[in-house]
């Protein structure tokens, strides 16, 4: 009887452990999630803003036919949407987390 209650005591004493062990591992990948939000939410500013002066840009009509000038400009309307597609998706997953 007394090894039937020593063993339940360690068996105890062990799931005790494993259990704050799993909390404190938990705990530290909520703040790890959160950091991870702020950083995004950040993030999704600066897209915004650097999208916002990229459009600007892309809208100037250009006087001179170069073909390398165009094809700034074109890479430049790429670029505006394709920091405008990252920005949407942050957005999406900020937005659907709260």
């Amino acid at each position: 009887m007394i090894y039937a209650i020593v063993l339940l005591s360690a068996f105890s004493l062990f799931s005790s452990t494993v259990l704050l062990l799993s909390i404190r591992k938990n705990l530290q990948f909520v703040e790890l999630i959160e950091d991870f939000f702020e950083e995004t939410e950040e993030s999704i500013k600066i897209l915004e803003f650097h999208l916002s002066k990229i459009e600007k840009k892309s809208k100037l009509e250009i006087m001179l036919d170069d073909p390398i000038i165009r094809e700034l400009v074109n890479d430049i309307k790429k670029s505006k949407e394709a920091v405008q597609l990252v920005k949407d998706k942050m957005s999406t997953i900020v937005e659907e987390s709260e």
